[in-house]
């Protein structure tokens, strides 16, 4: 857990400085996430990036207000990565997986409900989002297994870990987060969120 926390120390950094931008001047926090992200692609820190990635997502989970920039914050990452993703196709270094195919009929008709939605812009966002999650999961995620010969999937496991660990500590110091409604949920949204994130990072 020390050598976790000692490697990605930045990524933690960077959310204490999202933290206080976002408390003065919160569309601040877009470039500042940007600019860090961009320039680990340029030093091709790709574990940064993934873990990056994976922190946005459980903190854009939280119903705090004061974390409610991190749902734009993910999309901002989400696109950027793949952007990356697809630089690194078209220099050989990720080969295309024809798997991807298989989830366009299901977001073919996600963009047909979605047209029919009041909130045509956060439907069809979220569809965005959600077919480039898969596409990540396609293909970045299996290029950084290969390139660090498995040894990010335990720090993965380090990073369940803390979330887990962090949400437990919010018992003692911070229980109007720590529970909604009675039920415990942590750091994250709501219980029924944390259960399922517990139940696919456990095994």
């Amino acid at each position: 857990m020390g050598e976790f926390l000692k490697t990605y120390r930045g990524v933690f950094f960077l959310q204490v400085i999202l933290y206080f931008v976002g408390s003065i001047f919160e569309p601040l926090t877009i470039p500042v996430l940007a600019g860090v992200y961009i320039y680990w692609m340029a030093k091709e820190q790709d574990k940064m990036l993934m873990i990056t990635l994976l922190v946005l997502l459980i903190m854009g989970d939280s119903r705090a207000y004061y974390f409610s920039y991190y749902k734009n914050l993910r999309v901002v990452c989400i696109l950027l990565l793949s952007i990356y993703t697809i630089s690194l196709m078209t220099g050989g270094k990720i080969k295309f997986r024809p798997l991807i195919l298989g989830v366009l009929p299901f977001f073919i008709v996600a963009l047909l409900g979605g047209l029919r939605s009041p909130s045509i812009g956060v439907s069809i966002s979220k569809m965005v989002s959600y077919f480039l999650l898969i596409f990540l999961t396609l293909h970045f995620f299996p290029y950084l297994i290969r390139k660090t010969k498995g040894k990010v999937l335990m720090d993965i496991s380090y990073l369940s870990a803390t979330v887990i660990i962090l949400g437990i500590l919010g018992i003692v110091f911070y229980p109007k987060v720590a529970y909604l409604a009675g039920r415990f949920r942590g750091i994250l949204g709501n219980p029924n969120g944390l259960g399922i994130y517990a139940t696919l990072t456990f095994p």
